[in-house]
């Protein structure tokens, strides 16, 4: 028997894989970049998440302020009851950028409206808690 968390795994790895191939694209806005300082000037307002999409463990070791674990393989699972609203502003980052491009895709795909990519933490110049 696979385990269900076997299943998100190889999921999002063939997410990534599309993705980063081309053969995945993303809603019909594309995918939207936004920079740090954009992104910190956004963080903590009203209906605005900020995703790790990292590894439990990678959140553990350091994570931008203000930002909720929501690893790539649990996203497709996870993303309806963790950020709620379709309507809200998702910003998702991951280490160097492939996971965080892999989750722009997928939730645009899920029908949520406004999600950007801040790419890798590697970018990111402010504090990390």
């Amino acid at each position: 028997m696979v385990s269900i968390g076997l299943v998100a795994v190889v999921i999002a790895v063939i997410v990534v894989l599309f993705t980063m191939t081309g053969l995945v694209k993303s809603g019909s806005g594309g995918r939207k970049v936004i920079k740090p300082e954009e992104a910190k000037a956004l963080i903590g307002k009203k209906d605005v998440v900020l995703a790790d999409v990292r590894s439990k463990a990678e959140y553990n070791g350091g994570h931008i302020k203000g930002a909720i674990s929501l690893p790539l393989p649990e996203l497709g699972i996870s993303a309806e009851k963790v950020i709620g609203a379709k309507d809200k502003i998702v910003i998702v980052y991951c280490h160097s950028g492939g996971r965080s491009r892999a989750a722009v895709s997928l939730l645009l795909r899920m029908g949520y409206q406004t999600v950007y990519d801040l790419g890798g933490m590697m970018g990111w110049p402010y504090e990390i808690v």
